[in-house]
């Protein structure tokens, strides 16, 4: 017999929502209270809310369908998804000339998915869940965490329940062993269910293994072709016990079948602890976040996984050739778990928040700058803007499209010397940064750069717009802000006044020529025409602190125009109508640069509203660092991309703190929004030592370094003392 239960969709007194506290006052009494539901038998509710001093606003809705909810990752929770640096990302076939292809296990599935006994929808399985709860009509209560492990390749879905009576569960999944060839024409391949679970083998290359193994009994179960040539295998499951897994694995048969006798609910089970020991870990690196906003605070601790996630191990080293057989391995930042490449935006530039999120990873920052810089002699001798590895063969692909990538590699740069305080860095890579300003380029005497001509993928029929793209420019304007700071630490003042002299042209140029009644054009002809769409590009200016305050204002008002802004995700890539082809979907890293340009703007309030707001969408998600809203536009490889959970993270450090570093010190000049009473943010690295920053209201502003009193935004790096430092900013 079902049980009915209610569940609390919304719940307001004093002006706002109440739900997540109401999830804590009802655990005791209800099945479980997350994220956006509080689900309550219906004489609890009624019991509670009739003792309630302030009658609040409560929307309430009926369900007699068992029910499933996403455990979103938390300060409590950590995200258990992390994938070694090398095993769980390896490939090794050699006969086909695969020795040093990565990939993530899931990769070799593109959908995979079941449904349990009791529930009516399906539940899609990828790398960003996290924990999903399952409680029966009979009040039973089921567990599933996928998992990958740290030093094999394989990833599972554990199972863990509180009854031992038989359960079934019908699992569908979509195979394809074209992992190993990303973008190109994949291989046949052939799948059956075999005793432990399915199988699948490519014909062309032997040795190439994809499996589901289970501890479940099979069923029933199918294989066959669906339209476009996917196959589609389908099976029923039926668990006894307490606990049961699926495990996705791939690679070379003898690794694949090693798996299968080794791996089993008791060794997963053990594996997650120790995975999830290593995210405490991770997730305790470098500064933390603490504000009046509990889901913001976990978010900002959680959302650092990704750096480690992202890190992999492979052939970018010396002797920096595109034959990756002749090259070391290194281990490199990379733009997501399943894409293995090293990118000036989606990768280098995050150094900056990565230095201060997650310090332990400072030599995969190190190793991204040599990368695209040794890697420059294979592209025409440009810094290249990635270098990836990805198609399936021994090679290294070097991605030469102009798009802003040498003001990205030298503000990259400069924030790990600024930050960290290594000099012997920055002089050893001077030479990329005056390699890298020559690509600054001014064809037609206007000022702005055209050298970056790429058709960026949000703007439309830009067929003769080459005269320069506001992408590029802002980044330029702030690269050379940042290379002045970078000289000046080392020691070079010519340098450093003849750069401070090119940012201050570079950013006229930019307003001159950009700046219009609406905030910005984002292209421009060679005559200086505006490209007449509104691109969210116009966002970047100001994030960066790099717009004039008019032209500020109006950009930030055109990108939350109706035009521009889908609710509740964030700016569009383009303004409807534009022609853009996925132009109703919001870039995700995006949005965090539009929480930062309202920080930067002088808008605290609001730029707290939309991060808290957002980051509880994304912890909603499972944290999944997704490229795109409302859904990724390549599926489950647009998941846990860094330059999304990097803007994120920059938004809630540099925007949310104003810091920026400086020849002499850190800058700190905090955006504490109006009803925030205080915050804080400890454990901040800076050139060998720690600081943490607490900002709070009192009747007179002041600063205080280790209770003394100081002025100016700059906190000097030679007044701070080895070991832990503490600067108070009071603000009226």
């Amino acid at each position: 017999m079902k049980q009915h239960f209610w569940w609390i969709e919304s719940l307001t007194w004093g002006g706002s929502n109440q739900v997540p506290a109401l999830a804590s006052w009802f655990r005791p009494y209800s099945f479980h209270g997350v994220g956006a539901r509080v689900f309550v038998r219906p004489l609890v509710l009624v019991t509670l809310l009739w003792c309630a001093c302030c009658p609040p606003h409560v929307v309430l809705a009926t369900g007699a369908e068992t029910l499933i909810i996403d455990v979103p990752a938390s300060a409590q929770v950590p995200p258990p998804f992390i994938a070694g640096r090398r095993a769980t990302a390896r490939v090794m076939v050699s006969t086909h000339g695969l020795d040093h292809v990565a990939n993530a296990p899931a990769e070799a599935f593109r959908r995979v998915a079941w449904r349990s006994e009791g529930l009516s929808t399906s539940v899609e399985i990828h790398a960003n869940h996290v924990v999903r709860r399952q409680v029966t009509a009979s009040g039973g209560d089921i567990r599933w965490t996928f998992l990958s492990a740290e030093t094999a390749p394989w990833s599972a879905v554990l199972l863990e329940r509180s009854s031992d009576g038989p359960f079934r569960v019908d699992i569908e999944c979509v195979p394809h062993l074209d992992y190993i060839a990303k973008f190109l024409a994949k291989p046949p391949q052939q799948a059956e269910w075999q005793e432990r679970g399915l199988i699948v083998t490519s014909p062309d290359h032997s040795e190439l293994r994809a499996a589901v193994f289970t501890d479940a009994r099979i069923v029933q179960s199918q294989v066959e072709d669906v339209r476009g040539g996917a196959m589609l295998a389908t099976a029923t499951l039926e668990f006894t016990g307490p606990m049961g897994y699926l495990l996705f694995t791939s690679g070379p048969s003898e690794v694949v079948a090693q798996i299968e006798r080794t791996v089993d609910a008791a060794a997963i089970s053990a594996e997650l602890q120790r995975v999830v020991t290593t995210a405490a870990t991770i997730l305790d690196d470098g500064a933390r976040l603490d504000t009046p906003d509990p889901a913001l605070n976990a978010f900002a601790r959680a959302s650092r996984i990704w750096f480690h996630k992202g890190s992999r191990r492979l052939p970018f080293g010396p002797p920096w050739s595109t034959d990756a057989t002749e090259n070391q391995e290194i281990d490199v930042l990379t733009a997501s778990p399943d894409y293995h490449g090293v990118f000036a935006n989606d990768c280098v530039q995050t150094a900056l928040e990565g230095m201060l999120v997650a310090p332990s990873l400072r030599p995969v920052y190190d190793t991204g700058l040599d990368t695209l810089y040794e890697h420059a002699k294979n592209c025409d001798g440009y810094i290249p803007e990635a270098v990836e590895f990805i198609f399936g063969k021994p090679e290294v692909f070097i991605q030469g499209i102009r798009i802003g990538q040498h003001p990205q590699w030298i503000a990259a740069l400069a924030s790990v010397v600024l930050l960290s305080g290594d000099a012997e860095l920055g002089e050893r890579l001077w030479p990329g940064v005056e390699l890298a300003l020559g690509y600054y380029v001014d064809s037609n005497g206007d000022g702005v750069n055209d050298w970056d001509q790429m058709a960026y993928p949000e703007q439309p029929d830009t067929t003769g717009y080459r005269g320069g793209m506001l992408y590029a420019q802002a980044k330029w304007v702030w690269a050379f802000d940042r290379a002045a700071e970078l000289a000046l630490y080392l020691r070079k003042p010519d340098a450093a006044a003849e750069l401070a002299a090119r940012r201050d042209q570079a950013q006229a140029a930019l307003e001159r020529a950009f700046a219009r009644p609406d905030g910005y054009a984002v292209w421009l002809t060679p005559e200086g025409r505006h490209h007449e769409h509104q691109g969210h590009n116009m966002i970047l200016p100001v994030a960066l602190g790099v717009a004039s305050p008019e032209s500020a204002r109006r950009a930030m008002a055109t990108m939350t125009g109706p035009a521009v802004w889908l609710d509740p995700y964030g700016p569009l890539r383009a303004n409807r109508g534009s022609g853009l082809a996925g132009g109703d979907r919001v870039w995700a890293f995006m949005r965090w640069n539009f929480v930062q340009a309202l920080f930067a703007d002088g808008q605290a309030d609001g730029a707290a509203a939309h991060a808290g707001a957002w980051a509880r969408q994304e912890l909603a998600m499972g944290l999944s660092a997704p490229e795109s809203f409302p859904t990724p536009i390549t599926g489950i490889t647009g998941q846990g991309y860094v330059w999304t959970a990097g803007r994120a993270l920059r938004s809630l450090t540099v925007g949310l703190f104003g810091l920026q570093p400086m020849a002499e010190g850190l800058a700190v000049d905090p955006n504490m929004p109006t009803g925030w009473p205080r915050m804080s943010l400890s454990n901040v690295p800076y050139r060998g030592r720690l600081l943490s920053i607490e900002v709070m209201r009192g009747p007179e502003a002041a600063r205080r370094l280790n209770g003394q009193p100081f002025s100016g935004p700059v906190v000097p790096a030679g007044k701070l003392r080895d070991g832990a430092n503490r600067l108070e900013i009071v603000v009226e």
